[in-house]
């Protein structure tokens, strides 16, 4: 009997980026061979050793997703246990300044650790002689949670731009507010933009970046989302760069999903954008134009392309 098996992305529902195409006449191997190309991951290379090894036979496709679920639960695993007891290390440190923002940064090392050497996922970044001397705002494409952890790696010490309702998540919602991330109620309006203002000054006058992601929430990967003015309004009030970035990180860590997928991220940072070269509108449809019309090098690498 001949079973047919597909590879789907179980919680997002989405299929590699060039459908992998499967009849009666190619094998199982084979078919495993042509998914791996796509995810560039050498675990998925080895399972026809792997399940030639077990004292029954396996399809490798089964194998492939029963490795990759377990990797993830053991990601998720170490990040449910991690965050609680950073938490505690975070209590004490907020006594020094930028304690608590060196703690998370500690705690996104292990996480970012755990998707390279456990689930596969790594990333490479193009672009770092751009990052400027002087704190500035960074913008950034926001695809899935990944930038919000690789960010803190790749730049200096910074505060993200968040909606408010994290801050109630146990232990990570806690640590976010005490690291004093920028909490933004948006469905407050115009009085949103008043809390952003008010808040980046204070970061900014204790020398922290600041993170935003203009679009205002995370977009499917090969799409594109309204540019909002927030990040042009800091950048021409408290006399900050901007500095674009663009990554392709939705195509192996899609919205919503409990699955991350093995591959490289791509990520470029582009020239800083002056505060000083035009107005509000201007800086922001600067920015939207350097991102925008740099993901099409990027994208479509990804087994979860536009899911």
């Amino acid at each position: 009997m001949h079973i047919q098996i597909t590879l789907p992305c179980i919680a997002a529902g989405c299929a590699p980026a060039k459908p992998v195409q499967s009849d009666t006449h190619r094998t199982d191997t084979n078919r495993l061979n042509a998914l791996s190309n796509h995810i560039d991951n050498p675990p998925a290379r080895n399972i026809q050793a792997a399940c030639s090894a077990l004292p029954f036979r396996l399809p490798e496709r089964w194998f492939f997703m029963l490795t990759l679920i377990i990797r993830n639960l053991i990601y998720w695993l170490i990040l449910s246990v991690s965050a609680v007891f950073m938490f505690l290390f975070v209590l004490p440190a907020a006594l020094v300044p930028k304690g608590p923002n060196k703690v998370g940064r500690a705690w996104v090392k292990i996480l970012l650790w755990t998707l390279k050497n456990i689930v596969g996922l790594k990333y490479e970044v193009s672009g770092r002689e751009n990052i400027p001397a002087s704190p500035a705002i960074i913008c950034a494409k926001h695809q899935s949670g990944w930038e919000t952890l690789a960010l803190q790696e790749i730049f200096p010490l910074q505060i993200y731009v968040a909606k408010k309702e994290l801050f109630k998540i146990p232990f990570f919602g806690w640590g976010l507010k005490i690291a004093k991330t920028i909490g933004i109620d948006r469905k407050a309006g115009g009085k949103a933009t008043a809390q952003l203002l008010a808040q980046g000054m204070a970061r900014k006058r204790e020398g922290f970046w600041i993170t935003i992601f203009p679009e205002g929430t995370r977009v499917k990967s090969g799409q594109r989302g309204k540019y909002k003015q927030g990040a042009a309004k800091m950048a021409k009030l408290f006399e900050m760069d901007l500095v674009p970035v663009a990554h392709n990180s939705g195509e192996y860590w899609p919205r919503n999903s409990f699955l991350k997928y093995p591959g490289t991220i791509r990520l470029v940072i582009g020239p800083p954008v002056s505060h000083l070269s035009g107005s509000v509108a201007e800086l922001t449809a600067a920015c939207e134009e350097w991102i925008e019309n740099t993901q099409p090098a990027i994208s479509g690498k990804g087994p979860c392309f536009g899911k």
